[in-house]
C-alpha cells in the first residue's frame, strides 16, 4: 500500500471528513442546502500522472464494458442537442441525437382523464345551461323564466312541442298574423321647386285600439269617465286636488264636457322622440309610440299586453352639407313630420269627430270618442 505522501492527488483517493463548521446547526430556522453536485469533465479532473490510478478516471471504456444508457456519454453527432440543466437541479448534462430529442416527457402509463370536467357544477347539464346563459347574455329575469319553463316540462306540468328553430319561426309568423301589421306609405312634399318622397311605416291605430278593447281583462281595468281627486289637508282643513291619471286632469274633464252624455272619451297618449333612432329590418326610423290613457299606469307603462305599442316610424331625412340649419330645410322637416303624423292618426279621424259604437270585451256596447290627450314630442315634430 502506498503511503499518503506518495499519492499525487490525495483528494481523489481519500474520503474527506466534514469539518465542524460545515455541520448544520440545530438552532437554525431551516436546514442548510445540500451541496451542489460536481459536474466533472476530462480536462478539469484528469490525473496528474498517467500511471497513477484514480477512481474517477474518465478514460474511454473498454470493449468489455457494458454500453452506457446515459445520453450525456454518447459521442456528439451532427445536429446533436445538448441539454445543460441548472446546477441546483442535480441533473447531469445530457446529449441527444437530433431525432431523439423531444420537449415532452415520456410516460409509462396512460394519462388519467378527469371524468367530471364540469366541476364545480353538479352535473354536466348544469354546466351547459350556465354556459348557454352566458353566451346568450341572458339577464337574471330571462334565466329565471327559462328555468321555470324547463322545470315545468321536466315535472310533467307542461309540454314543449318545438324541436327545431323553424318550429319557433312558424309560431312567430302565426302569432304576428293575429296582430296589426305595418304598412308602408309614401309622403311626398315640395322642396326647391321639386317634390321629395319619403317612406313612412304605420300600424293602424284603430286596429291597435280594437286589440285592447276586445281583451276582457284590459277592459275590466279601464276607466271611462273623467274625475277629480282631492285629499283633505288637516292643516288647512280643506280638500286639495291632486292628479295621478290622465282622466283626473282638466283636459279629460273638458273633453268629456264637450261630448254627448252617451259617449265615453278614449284617451290616447302619443310619444315621438327623434333621439331614439331604431331599425326594423333593413329600414330605419324614429318610433312613434301610442298608449291608451284609460288603462292604469301599471299596465300602459308595462312591457306586456296593453303596454305602449309602436304605431309608426317617422322617416329620416338626409341632411346635406350646407342645408342642415337653413330655414327652408328646417321647414321641410317640419312638413314631412306633420304629414306623417296626419297619416298615422288618419284611421281615427272620423271616429274622433262623430264617435263609434263598439262591443267591448266585457260584453258592454260603448260609444267611444278617441282623442289625443297627451302629445310628447321634440320641437321638430310640433
Amino acid at each position: 500500500m502506498s503511503s499518503p505522501a506518495s499519492n499525487p492527488n490525495p483528494s481523489l483517493s481519500s474520503p474527506v471528513s466534514p469539518s465542524p463548521s460545515s455541520t448544520p446547526s440545530r438552532s437554525s430556522s431551516c436546514p442548510s442546502s445540500p451541496a451542489s453536485p460536481t459536474l466533472l469533465s476530462p480536462s478539469s479532473h484528469a490525473p496528474s500522472s498517467p500511471t497513477s490510478p484514480s477512481p474517477l478516471s474518465l478514460s474511454a471504456p473498454s470493449s468489455s464494458d457494458p454500453p452506457s444508457s446515459e445520453p450525456a456519454t454518447a459521442p456528439p453527432m451532427a445536429d446533436s442537442i445538448r441539454v445543460e440543466y441548472h446546477p441546483n437541479s442535480g441533473i447531469p448534462t445530457k446529449v441527444f441525437a437530433f431525432e431523439d430529442f423531444s420537449r415532452y416527457r415520456s410516460t409509462q402509463s396512460e394519462p388519467t382523464f378527469d371524468r367530471e370536467p364540469w366541476f364545480p357544477y353538479r352535473l354536466r347539464t348544469d354546466f351547459e345551461f350556465a354556459k348557454f346563459s352566458l353566451d346568450a347574455s341572458l339577464s337574471k329575469k330571462e334565466i329565471t323564466t327559462l328555468l321555470e319553463l324547463v322545470h315545468r316540462v321536466r315535472e310533467g306540468k307542461d309540454e314543449l312541442t318545438f324541436t327545431k328553430y323553424t318550429d319557433v319561426q312558424q309560431g312567430w309568423a302565426a302569432a304576428s298574423s293575429k296582430l296589426t301589421p305595418f304598412t308602408k306609405h309614401t309622403v311626398t312634399v315640395p322642396y326647391k321647386k321639386e317634390f321629395q318622397s319619403h317612406s313612412l311605416y304605420t300600424r293602424d291605430v284603430w286596429d291597435y285600439l280594437k286589440d285592447i278593447l276586445c281583451n276582457p281583462y284590459l277592459v275590466s281595468r279601464m276607466d271611462w269617465n273623467a274625475h277629480r281627486l282631492h285629499r283633505f289637508d288637516e292643516d288647512t282643513q280643506t280638500f286639495v286636488r291632486f292628479y295621478d291619471e290622465p282622466l283626473t286632469a282638466d283636459a279629460a274633464w273638458e273633453i268629456q264636457s264637450e261630448l254627448p252624455a252617451a259617449q265615453c272619451p278614449l284617451l290616447l297618449i302619443v310619444y315621438a322622440d327623434k333621439t331614439k333612432l331604431s331599425s326594423f329590418g333593413t329600414a330605419k326610423g324614429y318610433p312613434v309610440v301610442l298608449k291608451c290613457g284609460n288603462l292604469p299606469v301599471d299596465i300602459r307603462n308595462g312591457e306586456g299586453i296593453g303596454g305602449g305599442r309602436v304605431v309608426g316610424w317617422l322617416p329620416i331625412l338626409d341632411e346635406k352639407a350646407g342645408e342642415k340649419h337653413k330655414t327652408g330645410y328646417v321647414n321641410l322637416k317640419h312638413i314631412v313630420w306633420h304629414e306623417s303624423f296626419c297619416k298615422i292618426l288618419e284611421p281615427i279621424l272620423k271616429h274622433s269627430h262623430h264617435g263609434v259604437w263598439f262591443h267591448c270585451g266585457d260584453g258592454v256596447d260603448r260609444c267611444l270618442c278617441p282623442c289625443v290627450v297627451i302629445l310628447s314630442s321634440d320641437y321638430e315634430e310640433q
